[in-house]
């Protein structure tokens, strides 16, 4: 089946609420998961995302090695095209998450929330963000751990951003990392490439410090 598709002219000329009533029930009827491109810019612009970025140290060398995705050359890709970046996604509404234990008010009364899930837990969405954008050739190895929370406007929308570190190897099968690779933690810090996305050697840093941070404590 074919639908009428509005010309460029006929949406300029709709009002908001003309808009809004064409675009509502198109949205309504998308599966729930990962939107189309074509549907994430616009939703991008007018809403505000939650969003996880990973920063991910090569296993066994002490954090001298970090995770970095290697964008495509794609057109579309409006914002990022050909970029380095720290691998990161939108939570997605129907991501597995673990569910925080009971809630408990200060007197040690049990909190009923009824059927509203209550979580904490960014594991499997990281997990999810370091297999799909590496195409299965990148593991974690270790816990999940929240670096920063910050809000985000950039030129691609306003964000609800959350960084996590952890280890990641090579998953068993590979011998190279798929549209990325592990690089030299201090040449990402101290002398990033050019076409790395802004802001993230800060974040490489503090991940970095949180790393060492740890080890000291276990010692």
């Amino acid at each position: 089946m074919s639908l009428h598709k509005p010309s460029s002219e006929e949406l300029d000329a709709a009002s908001p609420k003309e808009l809004a009533q064409f675009a509502g029930p198109a949205l309504d009827r998308l599966p729930v998961g990962r939107l189309p491109y074509e549907v994430f810019v616009p939703i991008r612009r007018l809403a505000v995302l939650s969003t996880v970025e990973v920063i991910a140290f090569q296993t066994g060398t002490e954090a001298e090695r970090v995770l970095i995705g290697q964008r495509g050359k794609d057109p579309g890709d409006r914002w990022w095209q050909g970029k380095l970046n720290l691998p990161g996604s939108v939570i997605l509404p129907n991501e597995d998450l673990e569910e925080d234990g009971q809630l408990v008010m200060s007197d040690g009364r049990p909190v009923d929330i009824g059927e509203v899930v209550v979580s904490s837990d960014l594991t499997k969405p990281a997990d999810r963000i370091l297999d799909t954008e590496f195409r299965g050739s990148v593991a974690r190895t270790s816990s999940v751990r929240e670096l920063e929370r910050h809000w985000v406007r950039a030129e691609s929308g306003t964000e609800n951003k959350t960084w996590v570190w952890t280890e990641a190897d090579l998953a068993d099968g590979h011998e190279g990392v798929l549209e990325g690779d592990f690089y030299d933690t201090q040449e990402i810090i101290n002398n990033p490439p050019r076409n790395l996305v802004h802001g993230h050697p800060y974040f490489v840093e503090q991940g970095l410090f949180a790393f060492r941070a740890l080890v000291a404590q276990q010692g």
